[in-house]
C-alpha cells in the first residue's frame, strides 16, 4: 500500500470539489483531488450562477463564459414569481464550461488530481486514510492506495459517527 501525505483530500473533482481544492491550495495547504472520471462531466445542474457565486468564483480566478442574467423567474403552470438580482449580474453557464474553467484554474494553481475513486475512509487518532482504487476495478488487498490526510476533519468524524463508527 502506497501512502501520499496531503493536508487535504477532496473526494470528487466536480465544480464544488475543484473550487474547494483551489481555495485550499491558495491558502497554502497541500491538496489531492480524487476523481476517477475524465474530462468535464455533463449533467443537468450548474446552469445558472447567482451573483454571489460569480463573485466567489472570481476570487478563485475563475470566470466561466456564459450569458448575463439580470434576474430569475420561476414558472409553474399559470403561476410565476420573478425578481431582478439586487447584488449584480448572474450568469447562465453550461455545466461543462464551468467544470472546464475550474479544471484549468485548479491545474494553474497546482492542484494534483489523481484518477482514483475513494472506496473507504479510515480515521485514527493520528491520521485519516482514504483508500482508493482505479476506476472500473475492484480493489483487492494489494491493489489499494491510501491517501493520508493529516489532521482531524470534523466533517469526516461526523460522517463516520453517523455510520455508527467514531
Amino acid at each position: 500500500m502506497r501512502r501520499r501525505a496531503s493536508d487535504v483530500v477532496v473526494v470528487g473533482g466536480g465544480p464544488v470539489g475543484l473550487a474547494a481544492a483551489i481555495y485550499a491550495v491558495t491558502s497554502g495547504l497541500s491538496v489531492i483531488v480524487l476523481e476517477p472520471r475524465q474530462g468535464a462531466i455533463d449533467k443537468a445542474c450548474g446552469e445558472g450562477l447567482m451573483p454571489g457565486g460569480l463573485r466567489a468564483l472570481a476570487t478563485l480566478g475563475v470566470n466561466p463564459v456564459g450569458w448575463d442574467l439580470v434576474g430569475i423567474r420561476y414558472v409553474c403552470g399559470g403561476r410565476h414569481a420573478e425578481a431582478d438580482f439586487s447584488a449584480g449580474l448572474g450568469r447562465g453557464v453550461r455545466r461543462t464550461e464551468l467544470h472546464t474553467a475550474l479544471q484549468s484554474a485548479a491545474t494553474a494553481a497546482g492542484v494534483k488530481v489523481l484518477p482514483l475513486a475513494a472506496c473507504e475512509v479510515v480515521q485514527s487518532s493520528e491520521e485519516v486514510l482514504v483508500r482508493t482504487q482505479q476506476p472500473g476495478r475492484t480493489a483487492g488487498p494489494d491493489e489499494r492506495d491510501a491517501v493520508a490526510h493529516r489532521g482531524h476533519p470534523d466533517h469526516l468524524r461526523h460522517q463516520r459517527a453517523s455510520q455508527g463508527r467514531s
